[in-house]
């Protein structure tokens, strides 16, 4: 369970970088 919340975070945190640098 632990991985997949760390993974989900992961993806959040990248997520964010990404349209911060698309934008």
């Amino acid at each position: 369970v632990k991985a997949d919340i760390t993974k989900i975070s992961l993806g959040l945190i990248l997520t964010k970088l990404f349209v911060r640098l698309s934008n």
